[in-house]
Protein backbone atom coordinates (compact mmCIF):
# COMPACT_ATOMS: atom_id res chain seq x y z
CA UNK A 1 0.00 0.00 0.00
CA UNK A 2 1.71 3.54 -0.96
CA UNK A 3 1.86 6.03 1.72
CA UNK A 4 1.23 8.68 -0.74
CA UNK A 5 -1.88 6.50 -1.71
CA UNK A 6 -4.12 8.32 1.39
CA UNK A 7 -1.46 10.67 3.25
CA UNK A 8 -1.10 14.32 1.86
CA UNK A 9 2.51 15.98 1.06
CA UNK A 10 4.21 17.47 4.00
CA UNK A 11 5.08 20.73 2.18
CA UNK A 12 1.21 23.04 2.20
CA UNK A 13 0.19 23.55 -1.38
CA UNK A 14 -1.26 27.16 -2.35
CA UNK A 15 -3.61 25.38 -4.95
CA UNK A 16 -7.20 25.14 -4.34
CA UNK A 17 -8.48 21.42 -3.48
CA UNK A 18 -11.60 19.72 -2.69
CA UNK A 19 -12.38 20.50 1.15
CA UNK A 20 -13.21 17.02 2.35
CA UNK A 21 -12.33 13.73 0.25
CA UNK A 22 -13.02 10.31 0.65
CA UNK A 23 -9.98 8.10 0.25
CA UNK A 24 -10.18 4.35 -0.60
CA UNK A 25 -7.99 2.09 0.69
CA UNK A 26 -6.42 -1.42 -0.45
CA UNK A 27 -7.24 -3.82 2.41
CA UNK A 28 -4.58 -4.75 4.60
CA UNK A 29 -4.19 -8.58 5.19
CA UNK A 30 -2.75 -8.79 8.24
CA UNK A 31 -5.30 -6.23 10.19
CA UNK A 32 -8.28 -7.29 11.89
CA UNK A 33 -11.20 -6.76 9.47
CA UNK A 34 -15.17 -6.15 10.33
CA UNK A 35 -17.59 -8.69 9.23
CA UNK A 36 -18.47 -7.65 6.18
CA UNK A 37 -22.54 -6.63 7.24
CA UNK A 38 -20.34 -4.08 9.72
CA UNK A 39 -18.56 -2.48 7.33
CA UNK A 40 -21.02 0.39 5.68
CA UNK A 41 -21.47 1.57 9.77
CA UNK A 42 -18.03 2.51 10.92
CA UNK A 43 -16.16 5.90 9.86
CA UNK A 44 -12.38 6.53 10.33
CA UNK A 45 -11.75 10.45 9.69
CA UNK A 46 -8.31 12.69 10.16
CA UNK A 47 -9.56 16.25 10.22
CA UNK A 48 -6.58 18.38 10.79
CA UNK A 49 -3.82 16.53 8.67
CA UNK A 50 -4.75 19.02 5.38
CA UNK A 51 -1.93 20.86 3.91
CA UNK A 52 -4.33 23.34 1.57
CA UNK A 53 -3.89 26.94 1.92
CA UNK A 54 -5.16 28.26 -0.98
CA UNK A 55 -4.00 31.40 -1.96
CA UNK A 56 -6.99 33.08 -2.95
CA UNK A 57 -6.99 33.52 0.97
CA UNK A 58 -3.42 34.79 0.96
CA UNK A 59 -3.97 37.84 -0.82
CA UNK A 60 -3.87 40.42 1.98
CA UNK A 61 -0.51 38.47 4.12
CA UNK A 62 2.21 40.68 4.81
CA UNK A 63 5.56 40.73 2.30
CA UNK A 64 7.29 38.99 5.07
CA UNK A 65 4.64 36.27 6.18
CA UNK A 66 6.04 33.02 4.85
CA UNK A 67 8.42 32.34 8.59
CA UNK A 68 5.17 33.01 10.09
CA UNK A 69 2.81 30.55 8.21
CA UNK A 70 5.05 28.22 8.31
CA UNK A 71 5.48 27.78 12.01
CA UNK A 72 1.87 28.50 12.35
CA UNK A 73 1.35 25.62 9.75
CA UNK A 74 3.86 23.29 11.22
CA UNK A 75 2.47 23.40 14.73
CA UNK A 76 -0.93 23.42 14.25
CA UNK A 77 -0.84 20.30 11.78
CA UNK A 78 -1.58 16.82 13.05
CA UNK A 79 1.20 15.07 11.47
CA UNK A 80 0.85 11.43 10.83
CA UNK A 81 -3.19 11.20 11.44
CA UNK A 82 -4.06 10.78 8.08
CA UNK A 83 -0.99 7.63 7.99
CA UNK A 84 -3.30 6.01 10.98
CA UNK A 85 -6.21 6.91 9.56
CA UNK A 86 -5.51 5.11 6.17
CA UNK A 87 -4.02 1.99 7.85
CA UNK A 88 -6.83 1.73 10.59
CA UNK A 89 -9.20 1.70 7.34
CA UNK A 90 -7.20 -0.48 6.00
CA UNK A 91 -6.64 -3.06 8.98
CA UNK A 92 -11.02 -3.11 9.11
CA UNK A 93 -11.08 -3.37 5.16
CA UNK A 94 -13.43 -0.61 5.17
CA UNK A 95 -13.26 0.88 1.55
CA UNK A 96 -12.56 3.93 2.88
CA UNK A 97 -12.11 6.79 5.08
CA UNK A 98 -12.53 10.93 5.37
CA UNK A 99 -9.55 13.15 4.89
CA UNK A 100 -9.70 16.91 5.30
CA UNK A 101 -7.71 18.35 2.99
CA UNK A 102 -7.53 22.07 4.24
CA UNK A 103 -5.15 22.98 6.31
CA UNK A 104 -5.35 23.49 10.21
CA UNK A 105 -3.92 26.38 10.12
CA UNK A 106 -6.49 28.30 7.91
CA UNK A 107 -9.62 26.98 9.05
CA UNK A 108 -10.16 24.54 12.09
CA UNK A 109 -13.13 22.29 11.42
CA UNK A 110 -13.20 21.17 14.82
CA UNK A 111 -13.96 24.60 16.44
CA UNK A 112 -17.35 26.39 16.17
CA UNK A 113 -17.33 28.50 12.94
CA UNK A 114 -15.91 32.36 13.85
CA UNK A 115 -12.82 34.46 14.08
CA UNK A 116 -10.32 34.89 17.15
CA UNK A 117 -9.43 38.45 16.88
CA UNK A 118 -5.60 38.70 18.62
CA UNK A 119 -6.43 41.58 20.37
CA UNK A 120 -9.41 40.02 22.10
CA UNK A 121 -8.67 39.69 26.09
CA UNK A 122 -11.39 36.55 26.37
CA UNK A 123 -10.62 34.53 23.66
CA UNK A 124 -13.34 31.61 22.94
CA UNK A 125 -11.32 29.50 20.72
CA UNK A 126 -13.35 29.32 16.71
CA UNK A 127 -12.42 28.22 13.30
CA UNK A 128 -10.53 31.19 12.16
CA UNK A 129 -7.40 32.52 14.73
CA UNK A 130 -4.49 34.29 14.30
CA UNK A 131 -2.80 35.68 11.67
CA UNK A 132 -5.95 34.98 9.74
CA UNK A 133 -8.02 37.30 12.10
CA UNK A 134 -5.92 40.02 9.89
CA UNK A 135 -5.02 38.62 7.00
CA UNK A 136 -8.50 38.06 5.67
CA UNK A 137 -11.31 40.62 4.76
CA UNK A 138 -14.74 40.14 6.16
CA UNK A 139 -15.77 39.19 2.70
CA UNK A 140 -12.97 36.28 2.72
CA UNK A 141 -13.79 35.07 6.62
CA UNK A 142 -17.46 34.51 5.20
CA UNK A 143 -15.91 32.40 1.89
CA UNK A 144 -13.90 30.63 3.77
CA UNK A 145 -16.67 29.16 6.28
CA UNK A 146 -18.86 28.98 3.26
CA UNK A 147 -16.50 27.42 0.97
CA UNK A 148 -14.76 25.14 3.45
CA UNK A 149 -16.47 25.19 7.09
CA UNK A 150 -19.54 24.38 5.57
CA UNK A 151 -18.54 22.30 2.71
CA UNK A 152 -16.95 20.32 5.36
CA UNK A 153 -20.00 20.24 7.66
CA UNK A 154 -21.91 18.84 4.67
CA UNK A 155 -19.90 15.92 4.03
CA UNK A 156 -19.57 15.03 7.81
CA UNK A 157 -23.45 15.34 8.45
CA UNK A 158 -24.39 12.99 5.34
CA UNK A 159 -21.93 10.60 5.96
CA UNK A 160 -22.95 10.34 9.88
CA UNK A 161 -26.01 10.01 9.10
CA UNK A 162 -26.25 6.21 8.98
CA UNK A 163 -22.59 5.33 11.14
CA UNK A 164 -22.33 3.53 14.35
CA UNK A 165 -18.99 3.83 15.30
CA UNK A 166 -16.48 6.85 14.33
CA UNK A 167 -13.00 6.64 15.08
CA UNK A 168 -11.05 10.03 14.92
CA UNK A 169 -7.43 10.13 14.31
CA UNK A 170 -5.54 13.27 15.82
CA UNK A 171 -1.70 14.02 16.84
CA UNK A 172 -0.09 15.53 19.58
CA UNK A 173 3.03 17.62 20.37
CA UNK A 174 5.68 15.22 22.19
CA UNK A 175 5.81 17.74 24.93
CA UNK A 176 3.15 19.87 26.68
CA UNK A 177 3.85 23.77 27.28
CA UNK A 178 5.72 22.97 30.41
CA UNK A 179 7.93 20.72 28.69
CA UNK A 180 6.62 17.97 30.23
CA UNK A 181 6.56 14.65 28.24
CA UNK A 182 3.05 13.56 27.13
CA UNK A 183 1.57 10.32 27.38
CA UNK A 184 1.84 8.41 24.11
CA UNK A 185 -1.62 8.23 23.08
CA UNK A 186 -4.87 9.77 24.87
CA UNK A 187 -8.57 8.58 24.51
CA UNK A 188 -10.64 11.63 24.30
CA UNK A 189 -14.82 11.32 25.13
CA UNK A 190 -15.50 13.86 27.83
CA UNK A 191 -16.32 17.82 26.60
CA UNK A 192 -15.43 20.52 28.29
CA UNK A 193 -18.58 22.33 29.41
CA UNK A 194 -19.44 18.76 30.95
CA UNK A 195 -16.68 19.50 33.31
CA UNK A 196 -15.83 22.98 34.42
CA UNK A 197 -19.14 24.07 35.55
CA UNK A 198 -19.06 27.74 33.46
CA UNK A 199 -21.68 27.18 31.48
CA UNK A 200 -25.05 25.82 32.96
CA UNK A 201 -26.63 25.20 29.83
CA UNK A 202 -23.52 24.57 27.37
CA UNK A 203 -23.04 25.43 23.72
CA UNK A 204 -26.07 24.18 22.48
CA UNK A 205 -30.31 24.58 23.48
CA UNK A 206 -31.05 24.64 27.36
CA UNK A 207 -33.27 21.71 26.05
CA UNK A 208 -29.94 19.66 25.10
CA UNK A 209 -28.92 16.79 28.65
CA UNK A 210 -25.46 17.96 29.52
CA UNK A 211 -25.09 14.59 30.79
CA UNK A 212 -24.49 13.78 27.36
CA UNK A 213 -21.29 15.83 26.93
CA UNK A 214 -19.56 13.54 29.81
CA UNK A 215 -19.13 10.94 27.08
CA UNK A 216 -19.42 10.75 23.31
CA UNK A 217 -18.15 6.68 23.15
CA UNK A 218 -19.83 3.73 24.39
CA UNK A 219 -16.74 2.99 27.11
CA UNK A 220 -16.64 -0.68 26.24
CA UNK A 221 -15.27 1.13 23.00
CA UNK A 222 -12.25 2.91 24.63
CA UNK A 223 -11.74 -0.05 26.60
CA UNK A 224 -11.27 -2.43 24.12
CA UNK A 225 -9.25 -0.18 22.03
CA UNK A 226 -7.06 0.92 25.33
CA UNK A 227 -6.60 -2.81 26.18
CA UNK A 228 -5.21 -3.77 22.32
CA UNK A 229 -3.39 -0.56 22.73
CA UNK A 230 -1.53 -0.91 26.13
CA UNK A 231 -1.23 -4.53 24.72
CA UNK A 232 1.69 -3.16 22.42
CA UNK A 233 3.30 -1.56 25.57
CA UNK A 234 1.90 1.76 24.46
CA UNK A 235 0.42 3.48 27.57
CA UNK A 236 -2.82 4.96 27.68
CA UNK A 237 -4.11 8.28 29.23
CA UNK A 238 -7.91 9.19 29.24
CA UNK A 239 -9.13 12.89 28.29
CA UNK A 240 -5.17 14.31 27.84
CA UNK A 241 -4.12 16.49 27.52
CA UNK A 242 -7.20 17.98 27.57
CA UNK A 243 -11.17 17.87 27.46
CA UNK A 244 -12.78 18.04 23.98
CA UNK A 245 -13.84 21.42 22.89
CA UNK A 246 -17.29 21.80 23.02
CA UNK A 247 -17.39 22.72 19.32
CA UNK A 248 -15.84 19.20 17.79
CA UNK A 249 -17.01 17.59 15.85
CA UNK A 250 -17.95 14.46 17.92
CA UNK A 251 -20.05 17.33 20.26
CA UNK A 252 -21.64 19.14 17.40
CA UNK A 253 -22.56 15.72 16.03
CA UNK A 254 -23.53 14.23 19.13
CA UNK A 255 -26.13 17.13 20.15
CA UNK A 256 -28.22 17.09 16.74
CA UNK A 257 -28.60 13.34 16.29
CA UNK A 258 -30.11 13.87 19.74
CA UNK A 259 -32.18 16.71 18.95
CA UNK A 260 -33.21 15.02 16.00
CA UNK A 261 -34.19 11.81 17.96
CA UNK A 262 -36.50 14.27 19.98
CA UNK A 263 -37.85 15.65 16.52
CA UNK A 264 -39.19 11.60 15.81
CA UNK A 265 -40.26 11.17 18.77
CA UNK A 266 -42.04 14.47 19.56
CA UNK A 267 -43.44 14.23 16.32
CA UNK A 268 -45.26 11.39 16.22
CA UNK A 269 -48.17 12.93 18.76
CA UNK A 270 -47.86 16.23 18.23
CA UNK A 271 -50.99 18.13 16.43
CA UNK A 272 -50.34 18.84 12.54
CA UNK A 273 -47.66 21.65 11.74
CA UNK A 274 -49.20 25.09 11.64
CA UNK A 275 -47.82 27.10 8.80
CA UNK A 276 -48.61 31.23 8.61
CA UNK A 277 -48.11 32.28 5.39
CA UNK A 278 -45.07 30.49 3.94
CA UNK A 279 -43.56 29.88 7.28
CA UNK A 280 -44.12 26.81 9.65
CA UNK A 281 -43.08 27.81 13.02
CA UNK A 282 -42.07 24.44 14.09
CA UNK A 283 -39.52 23.81 11.38
CA UNK A 284 -37.85 26.86 12.19
CA UNK A 285 -37.65 25.81 15.75
CA UNK A 286 -36.85 22.13 14.81
CA UNK A 287 -33.92 24.22 12.78
CA UNK A 288 -32.67 26.05 15.41
CA UNK A 289 -32.42 22.92 17.32
CA UNK A 290 -30.75 21.01 14.48
CA UNK A 291 -28.37 24.02 13.94
CA UNK A 292 -25.61 22.55 16.35
CA UNK A 293 -22.66 23.99 13.40
CA UNK A 294 -24.26 27.29 14.38
CA UNK A 295 -24.41 28.55 10.83
CA UNK A 296 -28.09 29.47 10.24
CA UNK A 297 -28.97 33.28 10.25
CA UNK A 298 -32.55 32.17 10.90
CA UNK A 299 -31.81 30.10 13.53
CA UNK A 300 -29.53 32.95 15.16
CA UNK A 301 -32.39 35.22 15.18
CA UNK A 302 -34.83 32.28 16.38
CA UNK A 303 -32.46 31.85 19.68
CA UNK A 304 -32.11 35.45 20.53
CA UNK A 305 -36.19 35.69 20.57
CA UNK A 306 -36.41 32.73 22.33
CA UNK A 307 -33.37 33.17 24.62
CA UNK A 308 -32.53 36.66 25.17
CA UNK A 309 -35.98 38.30 24.52
CA UNK A 310 -35.00 39.77 21.51
CA UNK A 311 -37.55 41.69 19.10
CA UNK A 312 -38.45 39.35 16.04
CA UNK A 313 -37.78 40.83 12.60
CA UNK A 314 -40.35 43.14 11.53
CA UNK A 315 -43.59 41.70 9.93
CA UNK A 316 -42.57 38.45 11.41
CA UNK A 317 -44.24 39.08 15.29
CA UNK A 318 -47.01 36.18 14.28
CA UNK A 319 -44.47 33.41 13.22
CA UNK A 320 -42.08 33.97 15.92
CA UNK A 321 -45.05 34.34 18.23
CA UNK A 322 -46.45 31.10 17.44
CA UNK A 323 -42.68 29.50 17.40
CA UNK A 324 -42.27 30.80 20.94
CA UNK A 325 -45.79 28.51 21.63
CA UNK A 326 -44.08 25.49 19.07
CA UNK A 327 -41.26 25.65 21.49
CA UNK A 328 -42.66 25.69 24.89
CA UNK A 329 -44.21 22.72 23.72
CA UNK A 330 -41.50 21.07 22.80
CA UNK A 331 -39.48 22.10 26.41
CA UNK A 332 -43.21 20.69 28.04
CA UNK A 333 -42.36 17.31 26.11
CA UNK A 334 -38.76 16.70 26.77
CA UNK A 335 -38.52 17.68 30.26
CA UNK A 336 -41.65 15.15 30.82
CA UNK A 337 -39.78 12.15 28.91
CA UNK A 338 -35.88 13.34 29.74
CA UNK A 339 -35.32 10.41 31.67
CA UNK A 340 -36.40 8.50 29.05
CA UNK A 341 -35.38 10.32 26.24
CA UNK A 342 -31.49 10.57 27.40
CA UNK A 343 -31.58 6.50 28.44
CA UNK A 344 -33.04 5.34 25.46
CA UNK A 345 -30.28 7.73 23.07
CA UNK A 346 -27.54 6.80 25.50
CA UNK A 347 -28.63 2.56 24.89
CA UNK A 348 -29.34 3.15 21.43
CA UNK A 349 -27.77 1.91 18.44
CA UNK A 350 -28.79 5.25 16.93
CA UNK A 351 -26.09 7.20 19.06
CA UNK A 352 -22.93 7.09 16.85
CA UNK A 353 -20.19 6.29 19.25
CA UNK A 354 -17.54 8.50 18.49
CA UNK A 355 -13.78 7.50 20.18
CA UNK A 356 -11.26 10.80 19.69
CA UNK A 357 -7.57 8.93 19.64
CA UNK A 358 -4.75 11.41 19.96
CA UNK A 359 -1.17 10.04 19.79
CA UNK A 360 1.91 11.23 20.17
CA UNK A 361 2.87 12.90 17.29
CA UNK A 362 7.49 11.63 17.52
CA UNK A 363 5.22 7.75 17.86
CA UNK A 364 4.47 8.47 14.36
CA UNK A 365 6.32 11.29 12.35
CA UNK A 366 10.16 12.11 12.28
CA UNK A 367 11.16 15.64 13.63
CA UNK A 368 14.33 15.25 11.14
CA UNK A 369 14.59 14.54 7.17
CA UNK A 370 13.12 17.60 5.51
CA UNK A 371 11.65 20.98 6.34
CA UNK A 372 8.69 19.26 8.40
CA UNK A 373 10.32 15.74 9.34
CA UNK A 374 8.96 11.98 7.70
CA UNK A 375 6.61 10.00 8.34
CA UNK A 376 7.05 6.71 10.09
CA UNK A 377 5.27 4.65 8.97
CA UNK A 378 5.80 1.11 10.45
CA UNK A 379 4.94 2.83 13.86
CA UNK A 380 1.81 4.38 12.21
CA UNK A 381 0.53 0.68 11.11
CA UNK A 382 1.24 -0.84 14.19
CA UNK A 383 -0.90 1.43 16.38
CA UNK A 384 -3.88 1.16 13.57
CA UNK A 385 -3.66 -2.58 13.94
CA UNK A 386 -4.14 -2.15 17.42
CA UNK A 387 -7.21 0.28 17.16
CA UNK A 388 -8.33 -2.18 14.68
CA UNK A 389 -8.34 -5.07 17.07
CA UNK A 390 -10.50 -3.21 19.67
CA UNK A 391 -12.73 -1.65 17.05
CA UNK A 392 -13.58 -4.96 15.86
CA UNK A 393 -13.66 -7.03 19.28
CA UNK A 394 -16.32 -4.76 20.43
CA UNK A 395 -18.05 -4.88 17.33
CA UNK A 396 -18.74 -8.37 17.40
CA UNK A 397 -18.07 -8.77 21.12
CA UNK A 398 -19.55 -6.24 22.79
CA UNK A 399 -22.50 -4.69 21.05
CA UNK A 400 -22.95 -6.77 17.80
CA UNK A 401 -26.76 -5.42 18.55
CA UNK A 402 -25.22 -1.62 17.20
CA UNK A 403 -25.22 -3.02 13.72
CA UNK A 404 -27.84 -5.60 13.81
CA UNK A 405 -30.82 -3.16 14.84
CA UNK A 406 -29.05 -0.56 12.10
CA UNK A 407 -29.87 -2.96 9.72
CA UNK A 408 -33.09 -4.22 10.79
CA UNK A 409 -34.19 -1.08 11.42
CA UNK A 410 -34.69 -1.40 15.35
CA UNK A 411 -33.45 1.84 16.15
CA UNK A 412 -34.71 2.02 20.18
CA UNK A 413 -33.72 -1.96 21.66
CA UNK A 414 -31.34 -1.09 24.38
CA UNK A 415 -28.36 -3.54 26.01
CA UNK A 416 -30.25 -5.26 28.66
CA UNK A 417 -27.70 -5.52 31.33
CA UNK A 418 -26.93 -1.75 31.13
CA UNK A 419 -30.78 -0.98 31.24
CA UNK A 420 -30.82 -3.01 34.64
CA UNK A 421 -28.48 -1.19 35.88
CA UNK A 422 -29.87 2.11 35.21
CA UNK A 423 -32.89 0.74 36.93
CA UNK A 424 -30.62 -0.50 40.21
CA UNK A 425 -29.21 2.61 40.53
CA UNK A 426 -32.34 4.60 40.43
CA UNK A 427 -34.24 2.92 43.31
CA UNK A 428 -31.03 2.53 45.33
CA UNK A 429 -32.17 5.19 47.66
CA UNK A 430 -35.63 3.81 48.19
Amino acid sequence: MSFLGFSLPADPTFEARAPLERIEVEADREGTPCPELYRPYVLIDAIHDGNAIPAEFLTNAPRNHWEELMAIYARQRSWGATLIAGHLASALRLPMFLRVNTARALVDFGRFPGVVHRSARRRQDLAIRPPFDEWLTATQQHDLLCQHYDVISRGFDAALESMRVKVALHTHDERDELGRLQPPISLMTRCRSSADGTDHHGPFDPLFPMELLESTADRALKSRVALELEAEGLRVSENHPGLLDDGSVEARSLARRFFRRVQIAFEQTARPCRRIGDASPRDLVWEMLLDTNQRSCISDVMRGHLHRTRRPPEGYEKVFGAARFDYEEISAFVLEHQESLVESFTLSSERVSVLYVQVRKDLVWNSVGGPFGTPRRDAARAIARAIARGVSHYLLEDRPEVVEDAVSGEMDAPVTNQTFGRKLLRTAGE
